[in-house]
């Protein structure tokens, strides 16, 4: 070969060694921009698994929180059932019967012997009436013209007309009889609220009838003792079936 054609096909190598090297360049650009991608990639992965983990960790955090709250739930529903089924009133207002006696919370209205007790006879009177004021509560009847005040065995009603109080017991020695009877009527026609009260809202009707100063035809103003004694019994029976229904009222109360 002469020098022209050497020349020539030296220049057609440098050429393709030239663009062989372009093409090299260009597929070490492409690699290089591929593995920041793929470099990329693997902080992304490794974002995403770090993600997942952490919401992983919080789903099952969630779910023991709320397996716990539904557990508590369900004790706080059984709680509640249970509570709708108690009435701490009925519990703490015991009657019993001897006979023609009646014993309130321990004491016992009867005579003894001849003789009448009048400390037991206005304790019982105390814990009627301190019941009476708690059914005002618990109907969510407010007072008008009587107001009840507990005081246990010296407990009174204040007649608000009059502006005056009348004691709600008596003593045989100097007590004014006249002044107790006032307090047993103003007592009866609480009771009467609460009765019609009952009748209106509820349609609950008490098993003895309270007619003016009389329960089931029984004079309530201590005219005779032992009468007296009897309207007392039925007015405590009338009472528990009031207090046994209020729990019931009170749902009903709640519901609404």
């Amino acid at each position: 070969k002469n020098q022209n054609e050497l020349q020539k096909e030296k220049e057609e190598l440098s050429s393709a060694i030239q663009s062989l090297r372009e093409d090299l360049a260009s597929v070490e650009r492409e690699k290089m921009e591929l593995e920041e991608v793929q470099a990329e990639l693997e902080r992304l992965r490794d974002a995403m698994n770090c993600v997942s983990s952490e919401i992983g960790l919080t789903l099952g955090m969630h779910s023991s929180e709320t397996n716990r709250a539904v557990e508590k739930a369900e004790k706080d529903a059984e709680l509640l059932r249970l509570l709708k089924g108690c009435n701490p009133l009925n519990d703490a207002f015991n009657i019993w019967f001897d006979r023609e006696a009646i014993t309130v919370n321990g004491m016992k209205l009867a005579r003894v012997g001849n003789q009448i007790d009048w400390n037991s006879v206005n304790g019982v009177l105390g814990e009627l009436l301190q019941v009476v004021d708690a059914l005002h509560t618990l109907y969510g009847k407010r007072y008008g013209q009587i107001v009840l005040k507990p005081q246990g065995a010296a407990s009174e009603v204040i007649d608000l007309t009059q502006k005056t109080s009348y004691k709600l017991c008596f003593n045989p020695k100097g007590g004014n009889r006249k002044l107790f009877q006032q307090a047993l009527h103003l007592l009866l026609e609480e009771v009467k609220v609460l009765v019609a009260h009952c009748a209106e809202k509820f349609k609950v009707e008490v098993k003895y009838p309270i007619q003016q100063d009389a329960v089931n035809g029984c004079d309530f103003l201590c005219g005779d003792y032992d009468v007296w004694c009897k309207a007392v019994r039925y007015l405590a029976i009338d009472i528990k079936q009031l207090i046994v229904y209020s729990s019931s009222a009170i749902i009903c109360f709640s519901k609404h």
